[in-house]
C-alpha cells in the first residue's frame, strides 16, 4: 500500500513536469509565431507597392491652365504626386515631406486671381491628407491598407481642389459675361434716352421757331 502512494505521488509529479514542459513549448510556439508574423509584416511593408485608385487626376480646363501657369508650387504638386504612383513604402516615406513642405507653399502663393475661401479650404483638406498619410508611413509597424486608403484619399483631394479651380474659373466666366451683358444694356437704355431728349429738344425748338 504504501508503495503503491508513493507510485501515484511520483506519477503526479510527472505529469505535473510534463504540463508544465507543455505549456512553456507552448508559449514559446507563441511567441515564434507573432515573432514571425512581425518580421513577415515588416517585410510585406517594405515590399510593397501603392497604386492611385484612379489612375489619372482630373483635368484642369484650359482656362485654369493659363492661370496657374505663375503658381509653380501647385505644378510642382501635381508633379510630384503623380510620381507616387507604384511606390513602396520607403519611395513613399522619401517623397511625402517634400509634398508637405509644397503643400505650405501652396497655402501662403495663392494667386489672387484664385484666393477664395472654398480654394482655401480645398487646399487645407489636401495638406491635411498628406500629413495623415505621412504619420502612416512613419509607425513603428506601418499597415499597408491604411497606406493606401490615405493615399487614395490624398489622390481624391487633389482632385477636389481641380474641381474646384474649374468651377471656380466657370463663375468667373459667367459673372464677366453677366457683367458685360448689363454694361451692354445699360448702354443700350442710355442712348434709348439720350435719342428721347434729342427728339424733345428739336421739337421743342421746331415749335419755338414757328411761333
Amino acid at each position: 500500500m504504501f508503495l503503491l502512494n508513493i507510485l501515484e505521488i511520483s506519477n503526479l509529479r510527472n505529469l505535473f513536469y510534463v504540463g508544465i514542459f507543455s505549456l512553456f513549448q507552448l508559449f514559446g510556439c507563441k511567441t515564434d509565431l507573432a515573432k514571425d508574423n512581425v518580421a513577415t509584416n515588416s517585410f510585406d511593408a517594405k515590399e510593397k507597392t501603392y497604386v492611385f485608385s484612379n489612375l489619372t487626376f482630373n483635368a484642369l480646363s484650359q482656362s485654369a491652365r493659363d492661370l496657374v501657369i505663375p503658381w509653380e508650387s501647385f505644378s510642382q504638386l501635381m508633379e510630384e504626386a503623380q510620381s507616387l504612383h507604384g511606390e513602396t513604402t520607403e519611395g513613399l516615406r522619401s517623397k511625402i515631406p517634400t509634398l508637405v513642405s509644397i503643400s505650405d507653399s501652396l497655402m501662403v502663393k495663392i494667386p489672387d486671381t484664385l484666393n477664395t475661401r472654398q480654394i482655401q479650404s480645398r487646399l487645407l483638406v489636401c495638406k491635411t491628407r498628406l500629413q495623415l498619410l505621412d504619420q502612416e508611413l512613419n509607425k513603428s509597424r506601418p499597415d499597408t491598407t491604411q497606406i493606401q486608403t490615405a493615399l487614395n484619399e490624398f489622390q481624391q483631394a487633389i482632385n477636389t481642389v481641380i474641381i474646384q479651380l474649374n468651377q471656380h474659373l466657370i463663375k468667373s466666366s459667367i459673372d464677366k459675361q453677366r457683367s458685360a451683358d448689363e454694361k451692354k444694356e445699360l448702354e443700350k437704355q442710355k442712348q434709348f434716352l439720350d435719342s428721347v431728349y434729342k427728339a424733345e429738344l428739336t421739337n421743342t425748338l421746331s415749335k419755338k421757331q414757328k411761333q
